[in-house]
């Protein structure tokens, strides 16, 4: 069973290793070849200010959740 998303905006490749195992992981990162992923800073940008704020911890390279779960459902790429 994979464990909850460790970013906000999904699961970062660290924690997507750990849990996968390095076969598996390197079979969703071909899987999700032509897929969105999301770049997790750890900040947030205000456009009233104009300027970042700090969120949370940056992730790097996140996979969304929903991507995760389909590739482990053997569902179809989507994008």
């Amino acid at each position: 069973m994979l464990p909850d998303p460790d970013c906000r905006h999904g699961y970062s490749f660290d924690l997507l290793e750990e849990a996968l195992g390095e076969e598996r992981f390197d079979e969703l990162m071909h899987w999700m070849g032509g897929q969105t992923l999301m770049l997790c800073d750890g900040r947030r940008y205000d456009p009233v200010t104009e300027s970042y704020t700090e969120t949370h911890e940056a992730h790097g390279p996140v996979v969304y959740a929903w991507d995760v779960k389909r590739f482990l459902a053997g569902g179809p790429i989507l994008d």
